[in-house]
């Protein structure tokens, strides 16, 4: 009853949208070895562009058509992405998808493959309402060598959650109840926040999801009921209708309270940031074993007392906290590494 698809997909027609789930992002991935530096190298190479039908191959034909270049490319659509690993006669991929899709990280931890910004992204974004700006930050699917090297510029489509015309709304509901109250943010700290659900999906959501984003909106259908009742109960729904306006007056004074602390933590969150870096650039120019071994001691220290700290489950379900956990996992790995490498006895 229910499916997740990508926004620009030829299927989204055919359901109603329950919500907006999190962007996929354009990774535009070649092979370090291949000439290939820009998607104008795409020319005259095979590329990954995703199954038939998908929604990662209609975003991938709608990136090359903007470029030019749809028909001076050899596409390849019955080959998963990660088969780039084993078939080094394809030299790119266009991937569209989550930033946290493991076949991907693992793909790209190999150190085999570079990923190309798309320079024109915002044009596109311009053009076609089905992508918006994003960007790929610096070190996300590996470190030493750096992958990105840098910030990566790049467009972004949107995963949705859909079902069928007249789906049962307690279903619709229920399912966004388990998504945005059951925790689930902190296992997809990429997901798209109940608050921004409705600024954020590309298409127009269902009734009963409009009313679960915005409860307001269950009031004015409500109305249209009241009006047809007796004049005698006009009187009780105007006091209901009260008491609700002060509720939600409530409920967003603690909501802007709210969002002030969270701001506060995350200001103190580019402290540890600075701090990692600190380590990362110290460990850079030693190779004594006990040095190592403090840093190693040190970046352990500013992990737990960030966590420790950050209590906030909006923060730690914020991309940039899950960055930050990313760049200590990544500093703990490389120092860890140098341990042994500076361990080991000189070959002779």
């Amino acid at each position: 009853d229910l499916a997740i698809i990508q926004s620009g997909s030829r299927k989204v027609d055919d359901f109603s949208v329950i919500a907006p789930l999190y962007p996929e992002v354009v990774h535009i991935v070649a092979r370090n070895e291949s000439s290939i530096q820009s998607i104008d190298g795409l020319k005259s190479h095979r590329v990954i562009i995703g199954p038939e039908g998908s929604g990662m191959q209609s975003s991938a034909l709608r990136i090359l058509k903007h470029y030019g270049i749809e028909k001076n490319i050899t596409t390849t659509s019955d080959v998963y992405f990660k088969d780039l690993l084993k078939h080094e006669t394809i030299e790119a991929a266009i991937v569209t998808t989550g930033l946290m899709n493991r076949d991907l990280q693992s793909m790209l931890a190999s150190g085999h493959f570079q990923l190309l910004s798309v320079e024109s992204s915002e044009a596109i974004v311009t053009k076609d309402p089905v992508f918006h700006l994003s960007e790929i930050p610096r070190g996300l699917y590996r470190e030493g060598p750096t992958v990105p090297p840098t910030n990566i510029p790049s467009v972004a489509t949107t995963a949705l959650l859909v079902t069928q015309e007249g789906e049962n709304e307690l279903l619709i509901e229920e399912t966004l109840e388990a998504i945005y109250n059951g925790g689930l943010a902190l296992k997809f700290p990429t997901m798209i926040s109940k608050e921004d659900a409705l600024k954020k999906s590309p298409l127009a959501l269902n009734l009963a999801s409009r009313i679960f984003f915005n409860p307001p909106d269950r009031v004015g259908r409500i109305t249209e009921t009241i009006e047809t009742l007796a004049a005698f109960k006009e009187l009780s729904v105007a006091i209901a209708a009260g008491l609700y306006l002060l509720w939600t007056r409530r409920k967003k004074k603690q909501k802007e309270r709210q969002e002030k602390l969270i701001q506060k933590q995350k200001d103190k969150l580019d402290t540890f940031l600075n701090k990692t870096l600190e380590v990362e650039r110290a460990q850079m120019e030693t190779t004594d074993i006990d040095t190592l071994k403090s840093y190693l001691d040190r970046v352990t220290e500013i992990k737990l007392e960030a966590l420790t700290r950050f209590t906030q489950e909006e923060l730690r379900s914020d991309q940039s906290f899950e960055i930050f956990l990313l760049q200590c996992g990544n500093l703990i790995s490389k120092i860890q590494m140098k341990i042994q490498n500076c361990s080991q006895p000189p070959r002779t």
